[in-house]
């Protein structure tokens, strides 16, 4: 059985690791060591590599975490720019966007990883209702708790907790109105 330090010093290499800073290595946990062992010197961390493309997704999701933050404190300081998104949040319609690789090839090309099953219009067309069926829970959602008179900041936190997931291999966009 392993003991709790053993546990915590076979981590202790994953330490500086977080969310902001990830896994600089896929090798294994290292075997946990007993109380009388020495410790070992670690592997120094294996070079990685980010591609360009790599980097510029990692700066657009910063930003947009900043932008979500700024947006929110925003919300939070004025309720009637809370009602307002709110709204605009519960009411949106969304589309599927099929990649450029997909549509020229639309009846046997593949997902954009490669891996799931062809995109064809069933496919788009399921895609498509599944967002439908998330529009319309965000509509009740938001018209129940206005309703019940909950602040419109605290609508706006739980439409965002409400966010559904993307289909995979698909792009999503909202529709003009």
């Amino acid at each position: 059985m392993i003991s709790q330090v053993d546990l915590a010093r076979s981590l202790d290499a994953f330490a500086p690791q977080s969310a902001a800073t990830p896994a600089r290595s896929s090798e294994p946990l290292p075997p946990a060591r007993s109380a009388r062992e020495a410790p070992e010197e670690t592997a120094a961390p294996s070079d990685v590599s980010i591609s360009d493309e790599g980097i510029r997704r990692l700066q657009h999701e910063a930003e947009l975490e900043q932008q979500q933050a700024a947006t929110l404190k925003a919300i939070s300081e004025d309720a009637e720019l809370a009602a307002q998104m709110a709204h605009e949040l519960a009411y949106r319609r969304e589309v599927i966007v099929v990649p450029a690789a997909a549509y020229t090839n639309l009846a046997t090309s593949l997902y954009v990883s490669g891996s799931s099953p062809a995109i064809n219009a069933t496919s788009i067309a399921n895609a498509q209702s599944e967002l439908e069926k998330s529009r319309l829970a965000r509509i009740a959602l938001y018209e129940l708790e206005s309703a019940r008179g909950t602040p419109p900041a605290e609508i706006y936190n739980r439409l965002l907790a409400l966010a559904t997931a993307h289909p995979p291999g698909y792009s999503i966009a909202l529709a003009a109105s």
